[in-house]
């Protein structure tokens, strides 16, 4: 058994007086995400075959005794795939890599009424309010419509975040935080107008999402609701120490949520393509689409309809799923925190590209053009 304790991260500390006021944020919001955790991990074990810890004690008070939320659960032996990864053989890896999509398929192939994230375990209902993704932990302000939203709006968790960092931007905390953490990770910009050219850009996507549908079309079991492991790579996935090829536990189920299949469907980190300028090795290059490929099929295989998703076969999908992805980048990751502005140009202009090939509808065309304009303005 070990206890997992959950502790507010020292923002403080890191990063000056800017950023003290997010430790405060952070505990006000551990109970509820304590909760999604330890849900998910239940209902996962009750509805799939995965490999993960039964919880048997909970505590999501901050003020207990022990000061923070924890809990305490079934140690998972085994250890972590990152370290045993490369050592590996070719044939290994392909065994580990369909167990991986095997399991990932199981847990895309969850099905849910609603969009928001697990609160129960055992209810008829299961689905309670949104638990906002890792990436923007960062935002002090809450969400004003936390769900959970029907299965016929896919896109309103991102209105959601959206809306909060139209919010959190016109905010006195979120200026002072964007502008100290733009500063110290891109000194050469000035900060007043990354500011200015990230409200507008968060404005601009109060007018875009609505017309997601029609600029990105997808078939509906693409969009229906389904489980996302928020953090799905190999630091939180365990082989056995024997058989290396044995899955033996998914850990870390923080942050987890009930989103589209679309935007769930992910390949750990570690087989991505990073592009031409950093994989230099036209062989491992070509062992890791290998890779991919053996991923994508052992998920379809245990998920069917995510074919669409890992095998897209016509150029319209195609360019909805890039769109969709670099948007959802933008809206929820860090990437206006962390990036220069060029970059984000640069993704706003592949968006743009992707609305032209999957045959965007007009109106939600001209939103896009209108806030690439605006941002474009301050770079």
């Amino acid at each position: 058994m070990i206890a997992r304790l959950g502790f507010p991260f020292p923002y403080g500390v890191h990063g000056g007086e800017a950023f003290a006021f997010q430790e405060d944020d952070d505990c006000a919001r551990l109970p509820y995400r304590l909760v999604t955790e330890v849900e998910t991990i239940r209902y996962v074990g009750m509805h799939t075959q995965l490999p993960v810890a039964r919880i048997y004690v909970v505590d999501n008070d901050p003020s207990n005794p022990v000061g923070a939320t924890y809990t305490l659960q079934q140690y998972l032996e085994g250890d972590v795939l990152a370290e045993r990864w490369f050592p590996l053989s070719a044939d290994d890896h392909t065994q580990i890599l369909q167990a991986i999509g095997a399991a990932y398929g199981q847990i895309l192939a969850l099905k849910f009424d609603a969009f928001g994230s697990l609160s129960s375990h055992t209810a008829k209902d299961p689905i309670g309010p949104f638990s906002p993704p890792l990436a923007t932990v960062f935002r002090s302000h809450d969400l004003a419509d936390v769900g959970p939203w029907p299965a016929s709006e896919p896109f309103a968790p991102l209105m959601a975040l959206a809306t909060r960092e139209v919010s959190w931007l016109n905010d006195v905390s979120g200026r002072t935080f964007f502008k100290a953490m733009r500063q110290k990770l891109q000194p050469a910009e000035d900060s007043d107008q990354a500011l200015n050219a990230c409200i507008a850009l968060a404005e601009g996507w109060l007018k875009i999402i609505p017309h997601l549908s029609s600029l990105f079309p997808l078939p509906t079991s693409a969009q229906r609701p389904t489980l996302s492991h928020a953090d799905f790579h190999f630091g939180n996935i365990l082989v056995s120490r024997k058989k290396p090829t044995e899955l033996t536990g998914i850990v870390d189920w923080e942050f987890s949520s009930v989103l589209p299949l679309w935007c769930c469907s992910t390949i750990p980190s570690i087989l991505v393509d990073i592009g031409d300028t950093y994989e230099t090795d036209p062989v491992h290059r070509k062992e890791k689409a290998r890779w991919r490929e053996v991923f994508g099929k052992a998920v379809v295989e245990a998920c069917p309809d995510a074919d669409i998703i890992y095998e897209p076969r016509d150029k319209v999908t195609q360019a909805s799923l890039r769109g969709l992805r670099l948007l959802f980048s933008l809206i929820v990751e860090s990437t206006t925190l962390t990036s220069p502005l060029t970059g984000i140009q640069q993704h706003l202009t592949e968006i743009r590209e992707c609305m032209t090939l999957a045959h965007g509808h007009e109106y939600g065309i001209q939103a896009t053009d209108e806030t690439i304009s605006v941002f474009s303005s301050y770079v």
